[in-house]
Formats: structure tokens, sequence, C-alpha cells
């Protein structure tokens, strides 16, 4: 049990929990089907935040895999010897010191539909001064120095996985016949945000007023399209729960790993009232997430246990939803 709680405690480091080039949106037929799409402007922020090491943080992006991955592409790149790697490093120190100001930077590309319009909403952020100058302004910079050639990285990548974005979509909205209810519960469609520069195991929530969405790698194996059914479906059920249990989410005071709680809880309940045949899958997820080969679902009950009063919203919440015709 006590490999288990530190290895589960790994998932809270993988959660916090737009431009359109080489692929045009999926067109579905059913009322609450999953569209999908990819998103330029969030990938390039996501680009330099992997480069930065926020360590210790559940917000870290940090991924040597990644920029390996950007390294290795850059070096046969003969007119670009950009040294991103030694600029982010100087951004880690400011990002950890003004996190609670600038968090934002991660969801702020979704909202933006040029990159003009991306970097006056950065520029435009409320923060302090010293926020701007020390972190938001370097940002910029590297932002600006790497475009051309993350335009160019991006657009093959967009090129090469159009087959597994359409695959990803199709495989989700079968999976989600039996869960529609919980987008007919927010009243919104599903919506997935392709992301070139968010690895397995990432995700992100997008607030938007006509979807719940989530913002995910692109899979390109079957494995891989279930790791990221479950991460998207965390992600959109967060906006459920995060809105009706709090009032406010903070590292610092224990309600943030208490939201992720609710929701792998949350979505647990769903799985097992609405598509139980999913739920062995679910529980393998949590052990993939976690590291560790497998776990048994009572142990995933033990640790996922909610104070009574949480415990008793989501079992309304859960009430609510499979009660919905």
């Amino acid at each position: 049990m006590k490999i288990w709680k530190k290895a589960i405690c790994m998932i809270v480091g993988l959660f916090l929990s737009i431009c359109t080039v080489g692929c045009v949106k999926q067109k579905v037929e059913s009322e609450w089907a999953m569209e999908g799409e990819p998103v330029f402007h969030s990938d390039l922020v996501f680009h330099i935040l992997n480069y930065i090491n926020f360590e210790g943080s559940p917000a870290n992006m940090y991924s040597k895999e990644y920029i390996d991955e950007f390294e290795n592409f850059r070096s046969k790149q003969s007119n670009n010897d950009y040294k991103l790697i030694e600029e982010a490093q100087k951004l880690s120190v400011p990002y950890m010191k003004y996190f609670n100001e600038v968090s934002n930077v991660a969801f702020i590309g979704f909202y933006a539909s040029s990159y003009e319009e991306l970097k006056d909403q950065l520029n435009s952020m409320s923060i302090s001064k010293e926020a701007k100058e020390e972190f938001i302004k370097p940002f910029i910079q590297c932002m600006d120095a790497e475009l051309s050639i993350y335009t160019e990285y991006w657009d093959r990548i967009m090129a090469d996985q159009k087959n597994s974005m359409d695959a990803f979509i199709s495989y989700s909205n079968k999976t989600l016949c039996a869960l529609e209810k919980v987008f007919k519960y927010a009243n919104k469609k599903p919506h997935y945000y392709f992301c070139v520069s968010l690895g397995q195991g990432k995700g992100r929530g997008i607030w938007n007023n006509r979807f719940v969405s989530a913002a995910g790698c692109i899979p390109k194996s079957k494995s891989e399209q279930q790791h990221a059914f479950f991460q998207a479906f965390h992600e959109m059920t967060h906006q459920i729960t995060d809105r009706k249990l709090f009032t406010h989410i903070s590292m610092e005071d224990g309600t943030h790993l208490l939201s992720e709680k609710v929701v792998m809880k949350t979505d647990y309940y769903l799985i097992q009232r609405l598509d139980e045949d999913l739920l062995e899958d679910y529980i393998r997820w949590i052990a993939w997430l976690a590291g560790i080969s497998e776990i048994s679902e009572q142990d995933f009950l033990d640790y996922y246990k909610l104070p009574d009063k949480e415990e008793k919203e989501v079992q309304k919440i859960i009430d609510e939803i499979s009660n919905i015709s």
C-alpha cells in the first residue's frame, strides 16, 4: 500500500488541473458527439513551457523527451541555432517566483486567433510590473525566436498525423455514446484540442461557453487513444465538479489535491453507473499514470476516499446525471 500511495501521488503532477492548419475540424452527426481541432498558438506556448523545469510543482510541463526530439529536429535545420534550452533555464526562477500571477500563460493561447493577439493578451495580463518584466517579456522573446522553426515542425506533424487525429475522434465518439448524459448535464458538447507539444498523460481543461473542452496529445496507437480519452474525460469532468464543489482551488491549501481526488472518484462512479464495461480499463489507466503495472479496485477506492461532505456532493452529481433521460 505504501508503494501504491507513493506512486499515485505522481498523478497529481500530471494535471492542472487558434490556428487550424492542414487539418479540418471533425464533422460528426450526433448532437453530443465530440469534435476536434489543432491549436497552434497554445502549442507554441506549451513548446516553451516544455523547456522550463518547474521542479516539484504539479504545473511542471518540463519534458526531456520532448526537448530531445525537438532539438534533434533543430539540428537538421541549417538556419536555426537558437539556444532555447539556455534561455528557458533563465525563466525557471521567475516562473516559480511569480507562478500565482503567470499560471494562466498556459491557457491564453486557446483564446487567441493570431500570434499578435497572443502576444497582446500576454502583455495585457493583470499582473505585477515585476512579473511582466522578469517572466512575460523574456517568454515572448523566446516565442519570437522559435516561431519560424516551430511553425515548420508543427506543420509537418499536422500533415503526418491527420489520420491519427481522425481515428481518435472516431474512437472517442464510440466510447462516449454511453457517457453522453454527462454532456447533457453540462448542456455543452465535448471538444478536443489536439496539441503537438502535450505528451501522453498531460492534459488541460479549457473553459469555454460553447463546449466542455480538453486539450491533449495526438494519440498514435490504440493504447494511446485510450489513455488520451480518459485524460480528456478527466479534464472535462473537472469543469463540472470544480464549479459544483469549490469556490476556489489552490495548491497552497490542499484544495487542488482534493479537487483531483474528487474528479478521479467522480469519473469512477460515472463509468461504473453508465458504462461498467469500461471500468477495468479506467483502473488500468490510473495504474499507468502512477507508473505501476497494476492496482486493485479496492486500493483505488481506499486512496480516493473523500471527506463525507465531498462524497455526498459527488453522489448527488452522479444521481442527477444518471437520471437524465
